[in-house]
């Protein structure tokens, strides 16, 4: 009988997100992780597995250091690693890079403009794209009218609170909600402010 369809190792569970090692298949949400089909075939059990969850890295790490010190070897009880928060982390390591940091500061920037002046690297969010300056109308950026946000592993705009994603490359790639100008940190292109302050999508 090969009617259970089961996975062969058990799921590991890092931050936020789940994986089944046997497959590598990868989900956010516990109802997409649940509905990931196993990629073994076999009997039904009604023995539970050896073991149900994977150590994630940060339990493997936090072992390899106690076994490391001879706290295991010796059957003393090993301290807990003393766990930072990404804020502490940030604040003793101001000058460490990050996508999120380097994000930020390219909107630092003011003229983008090159040295000629024919071309400039666009400045409204979610754009990014070089054009030509004579060539620039109204229509020609799609862009996003709100701000950047980063809330714990959650990135998005706060003109599209709807389009969340996880990954950087991902945010990057988020659609811009309006059409106008492209800027270039000079004051020969503008666009309106949003509606209602906010605009967007929902």
């Amino acid at each position: 009988d090969q009617a259970c369809l089961p996975h062969s190792s058990p799921p590991l569970f890092h931050d936020t997100s789940k994986v089944w090692v046997c497959c590598g298949k990868k989900a956010w949400s516990w109802d997409e992780f649940m509905a990931i089909p196993g990629c073994t075939r076999g009997v039904h059990s009604s023995r539970p597995p050896a073991s149900l969850v994977q150590d994630s890295p940060t339990v493997v790490a936090a072992r390899a250091a106690s076994a490391a010190k001879g706290g295991e070897g010796q059957g003393a009880a090993a301290a807990a690693p003393a766990l930072k928060s990404i804020d502490d982390f940030n604040a003793q390591n101001k000058n460490a890079p990050t996508a999120v940091k380097s994000f930020m500061k390219s909107r630092e920037v003011k003229s983008t403009r090159s040295a000629d002046g024919l071309t400039a690297r666009c400045r409204n969010n979610g754009c990014n794209k070089t054009f030509v300056v004579a060539e620039n109308t109204a229509s020609s950026c799609r862009y996003h009218v709100g701000e950047a946000v980063f809330h714990d592993l959650v990135k998005m705009y706060s003109c599209c609170p709807s389009q969340r994603r996880m990954e950087f490359e991902e945010f990057l790639k988020i659609p811009g909600c309006a059409v106008g100008f492209h800027t270039d940190g000079t004051d020969a292109f503008s666009n309106p402010p949003p509606a209602g302050g906010g605009g967007g999508r929902p």
